[in-house]
Order: C-alpha cells, then sequence, then structure tokens
C-alpha cells in the first residue's frame, strides 16, 4: 500500500470514528441522564445528612463526658456573674426561720399615745425559687373589716441588699422597700417611700423585723405622725402555729 492509499485509509478512518460518536451522541436518552444526575445529587445529600449526623453525635457524647462548650472570655465573664447572681447564700438563709405558719396579734395605733387597736393576724410563708425569696400570706382584720395582703423578701445578690414588696386589699399601691439584715440574722431593717393617698406626697416608713428564737418574731412599722414626728404605728407578735 503506497502512501496515498493510506492517507486515505487515514481520512476513511476518522470520519468513521467522528460518525460513530454523533451517533452515539445522538442516541443517549434525556431522561435516563437527568436520572442519573438526580441519582447523584441524592448520594450527595445523603453523604451530607451522613457527616451532620455523625458531628451531632461526637458533640451529644463530648457534652456527656461533661466537658463545656467552648466559650469566649466575655461569655465566660458572663456566666460566672450570672452564677453568682442567682446563688443562695448566708442572707437568704436567714429568712428561712420566718417560713411556716404563724398566729399572732396586731396592734395598730392610729395617732401617737392612743390606745392600740388589736386583731388576730394568721400567716403562712415559705421559701420559693430555689430558696430565694420568702413569699407570705396574711389574713386578718383591720378596723373591723377582713383584711388579706401578701408580701415577698429577697436578697439582692448584685446590689447586697434585702429587697421587699408588700400589697392588700385595703389599697391599690405596691409598697416597694429595701434594707439590710444584723450579722447574726436577727434584726432586719426594711425601708419604703412611697405615695401617700391622703396627702398626695411622698412619705416613708420604716419596717423592722425581730427574730426572738426560732418559734417567735416581732414585725414592727414607724411612720410620720399628724405633725410630722416619727412613731411607731403598729406591730405584729407572731408565734409559730403548732
Amino acid at each position: 500500500m503506497d502512501l496515498k492509499q493510506l492517507c486515505r485509509l487515514s481520512v476513511a478512518l476518522t470520519l468513521i470514528g467522528a460518525g460513530s460518536s454523533a451517533a452515539l451522541a445522538q442516541n443517549v436518552d434525556p431522561a435516563k441522564d437527568a436520572k442519573v444526575k438526580a441519582n447523584d445529587a441524592a448520594a450527595h445529600a445523603k453523604k451530607a445528612a451522613q457527616d451532620a449526623e455523625k458531628a451531632a453525635k461526637e458533640a451529644m457524647e463530648k457534652a456527656k463526658g461533661g466537658e463545656p462548650p467552648e466559650m469566649s472570655p466575655e461569655e465566660a465573664a458572663m456566666m460566672e456573674a450570672w452564677a453568682a447572681a442567682k446563688a443562695p447564700g448566708p442572707h437568704h438563709k436567714h429568712m428561712e426561720v420566718m417560713a411556716g405558719e404563724w398566729e399572732g396579734v396586731s396592734r395598730m395605733w392610729m395617732v401617737p399615745g392612743a390606745p392600740p387597736e388589736e386583731s388576730p393576724v394568721r400567716t403562712t410563708a415559705r421559701m420559693e425559687f430555689d430558696g430565694l425569696f420568702l413569699i407570705s400570706h396574711h389574713k386578718g382584720e383591720m378596723m373591723g373589716m377582713p383584711f388579706r395582703g401578701m408580701g415577698t423578701m429577697g436578697y439582692n445578690n448584685t446590689t447586697k441588699e434585702y429587697e421587699g414588696a408588700w400589697m392588700d386589699n385595703m389599697g391599690s399601691m405596691t409598697m416597694w422597700m429595701t434594707g439590710t439584715c444584723s450579722d447574726d440574722g436577727k434584726v432586719f431593717k426594711l425601708v419604703s417611700t412611697f405615695v401617700d393617698f391622703m396627702t398626695g406626697e411622698k412619705t416613708t416608713m420604716k419596717m423592722d423585723t425581730t427574730v426572738i428564737d426560732n418559734d417567735n418574731y416581732k414585725w414592727e412599722m414607724y411612720g410620720p405622725g399628724p405633725d410630722g414626728v416619727e412613731y411607731k404605728m403598729m406591730e405584729i407578735v407572731y408565734k409559730r402555729k403548732k
């Protein structure tokens, strides 16, 4: 075979190969091609889901092992401050002695020097919210009328003060108060400033609670008299109900 014949054969083979490729390309099924692509996408999605599940399991195992999540210094400081703010301490322990059921005698002086009005009082108190707050409910009489009241008291670890609130059926005011306690936990002194409904002006009252022993305590309230001079307006002497 001479050179010219070889060239013709090469060209013929090239044309045959090109025609075969074109024929194969024309014979590809679009539906099958789409199915192949869909299967590939599903396989990738399945692999991603498996990887995510594996990462989640590893994180759970790590948590079970007691390893805390990584935190920034700012987050760590915030968590430390939060833990300190919500932790019951000695000041909260001081209030526990007043939890329980109590029976008492209330004495109220309408003006200085006048004989007191006496009436029985029943109080139920309990520590709530993991020992942070003392919640108390009171029943009795005042000036011949049924009396109902509710009080809260807690110690704010952040401000280093005792805080309290009082509300009753004798008015629409909530009385807010702050104060301190003696180191031995026997004497609580709280002060409240509020608007007097009689005068429309701000006034101040003081509330002292003296723990006598585990079964006895006394509550006293002081405020300004008609002449503006402070006097004892009310006291309740409590005895634990047996």
